[in-house]
């Protein structure tokens, strides 16, 4: 088969791309930490900023839950009611669904700040994706600014956009208070919770599926409907 022009060009795109995500993933592991440390002036377990793969394991142990065989750590802490309610908030989440439509486009998420950092997640519930996160919005509650971007991996070596997610760290590392607790879509986030891995500190999450209906409800930490097969 001849190789057209548009072939080879995208081709190249992908190339490009792959090697960006590579190089960003190596940088955002261990600043992320730091990014949580700062947010939630509580000290996160192992180096912040060290080099290699073994920091950037740890570290995505710490954000994001995985363990040191890889498996994820479970995300304990998560409401079970009200995930499947759109009452109030329609018009919200239809906003937002329009809002970030433009991270469809995942160089656009990349040229926004938002930097791959952890490996595609999943569990028996279902998956998460591959959270590309931005460094600067760890807490924030602000609706035009979630600190992650969800993608789900394709088999062309792509990124689908499944939703978005907020996460901030609690203040005073309390299970039993939550006075701190953020809130959007006229809905508390889940929490406060214990970190996923050793070292990833108490905090406030909520995962908004904008573009891929998930079955246990639109704020619902797991999909059920995503998997990371490519």
């Amino acid at each position: 088969m001849l190789r057209t022009r548009s072939h080879r060009t995208t081709a190249r795109t992908t190339r490009r791309t792959a090697r960006r995500t590579t190089s960003a993933h190596a940088v955002a592991l261990p600043l992320l930490a730091t990014a949580l440390l700062a947010a939630g002036t509580v000290a996160l377990a192992g180096p912040a900023s060290g080099q290699g793969s073994t920091e950037a394991a740890s570290a995505t142990a710490a954000v994001f839950g995985r363990n040191a065989t890889g498996e994820h750590a479970g995300h304990e802490g998560h409401r079970a009611d009200g995930t499947h309610s759109r009452a109030g908030n329609g018009a919200d989440l239809a906003a937002a669904r329009k809002r970030f439509a433009r991270f469809a486009d995942v160089e656009v998420a990349l040229a926004e700040g938002y930097v791959p950092a952890s490996p595609c997640e999943t569990s028996d519930a279902g998956g998460m994706g591959v959270h590309y996160t931005n460094l600067d919005l760890v807490g924030s509650t602000d609706p035009s600014a979630p600190t992650v971007v969800l993608y789900e991996p394709t088999a062309d070596g792509g990124a689908r956009l499944l939703g978005v997610e907020w996460l901030s760290v609690d203040a005073d590392q309390d299970l039993d208070t939550d006075e701190d607790r953020p809130s959007l879509f006229g809905r508390g986030f889940d929490g406060p919770m214990l970190g996923h891995a050793p070292g990833m500190p108490i905090h406030y999450d909520m995962h908004v599926w904008l573009y891929e209906t998930n079955p246990d409800g639109v704020f619902a930490p797991w999909n059920p409907r995503v998997d990371c097969a490519g």
